[in-house]
């Protein structure tokens, strides 16, 4: 398996090293191309201007055949085209008129014309010729395309080798790179492969135990129900009495199982769909108080005081019903669990981007060996007590994901006056 994996590497690289090369042989053949076309046409504006040179020379010593420049053919042309004077060629009757470099110089005063084949004597030449006003003429000089003037036009082979080396030393040193970061690429994709694989396994294995206590919760009150209406079925001697404590039972276990139901529906949401939830402006003093309102009746019961001191003036933005449910569960977490006649208290304070919010009381506490397993889904410290009171073991793991949902984190702790302290915070 290495080595296949090391053999898809290196193709992987091998690709990756072509595909940028070819591009950037295109880049730099373009560039000597238009470097070499750039060096030529310089060169060939050095000889014209020479030639331009002895043009200014000749037309101020036309008659002096003497004064005349050795080594290039001259010629003087009239304005039409005819030729008054030639050092090579003697058919001066030919008209030039028709010439490139003769309609360039009547047009914008100068003109030239490359590897042209002289129409007279048929070898190839340089052509440079200059219009004078003054006298109406054309000068005309012209170089022989001999070896000397193919050295002076042509590019410099030095930048050419030079290119050329660079080049592949370029592409030797990409092709270590593109080696190196190709087995960097995979090396981070095989981590990336093994975390989500890990993770896919870490899922299914949650899924595997939340189905298993999904089951084992289900059972217990489903059981109870069938059990007691199995005796109310099959008992017709029951009396009164006995039947109305049956039928209580099985309403005690009907809401366990609702309520049980409604959390893991609760659960499913977050985990799936927690995108889904709308956020608005929320005051959080009033949220508290309306849960303290749904459950005025039971914290009379235990003889529980209830503080709500969270100023007025504290607005998040959030989810109504979840902000309800986070209350809601610690505030039903902590009648059910932190005794008789205990104190319960929330207070919040406004921090730079989010609220704390601190929620205690001063009842009986958790064991300390539990409270890193306190969010857990069903887990429980007291399980009998806490299945005969109706927990679900949801509520506290619903209060985690909420928070989390609102961009918060949460802690537990037991307070220093006992009981338990969570500290949660809401963007």
């Amino acid at each position: 398996m290495k080595h296949i994996a090391k053999k898809a590497t290196t193709k992987e690289s091998t690709d990756l090293w072509l595909s940028v090369m070819a591009l950037f042989l295109v880049v730099v053949v373009c560039f000597i191309v238009y470097q070499y076309r750039r060096e030529k046409t310089y060169k060939q504006d050095i000889i014209d201007t020479r030639l331009q040179t002895y043009n200014a020379i000749i037309a101020k010593c036309i008659d002096n055949p003497e004064l005349w420049p050795k080594d290039v053919r001259i010629t003087i042309l009239k304005a039409n085209g005819d030729v008054l004077k030639d050092n090579v060629d003697s058919l001066s009757e030919v008209n030039h008129l028709d010439r490139p470099e003769v309609i360039s110089a009547l047009n914008t005063g100068k003109g030239r014309d490359i590897r042209r084949k002289s129409a007279t004597v048929g070898d190839e030449y340089f052509y440079s010729a200059t219009y004078f006003n003054q006298t109406e003429i054309i000068v005309r000089t012209a170089l022989p395309y001999d070896n000397s003037l193919l050295q002076m036009l042509a590019g410099d082979k030095d930048f050419i080798w030079l290119s050329v080396i660079l080049l592949f030393l370029l592409a030797f040193i990409y092709e270590r790179y593109t080696s190196w970061l190709g087995q960097k690429i995979k090396h981070k994709t095989q981590k990336i492969e093994n975390k989500l694989q890990a993770s896919e396994q870490d899922k299914s294995r949650l899924k595997r135990q939340l189905t298993q206590n999904i089951a084992h919760e289900l059972k217990t009150p489903v059981s109870s129900i069938q059990g007691f209406l199995d005796i109310l079925v099959n008992s017709p001697k029951l009396t009164k009495q006995e039947k109305d404590d049956f039928l209580i039972r099985c309403y005690k276990q009907t809401n366990r199982l609702a309520n049980l139901v409604q959390d893991i529906t609760t659960l499913s949401r977050i985990d799936d769909a927690a995108q889904s939830y709308e956020k608005s402006k929320c005051n959080l003093r009033e949220s508290l108080e309306a849960v303290y309102l749904d459950f005025a009746q039971r914290l009379q019961e235990n003889k529980n005081n209830f503080s709500n001191n969270i100023p007025k003036d504290i607005f998040v933005m959030a989810n109504a019903g979840l902000l309800y449910s986070i209350f809601k569960n610690l505030l039903d977490n902590a009648v059910n669990y932190a005794g008789y006649g205990v104190n319960i208290q929330v207070k919040a304070s406004q921090e730079k981007d989010f609220v704390k919010v601190i929620f205690e009381d001063n009842g009986c506490g958790v064991p300390e060996e539990c409270l890193p397993f306190i969010f857990e889904r069903f887990y429980r410290v007291d399980k009998s007590r806490s299945r005969s009171l109706g927990g679900t073991g949801l509520g506290l793991s619903i209060v985690k994901h909420a928070v989390g949902i609102h961009q918060g984190t949460i802690t537990v702790e037991n307070a220093k006056t006992g009981g338990l302290r969570f500290c949660f915070t809401l963007k």
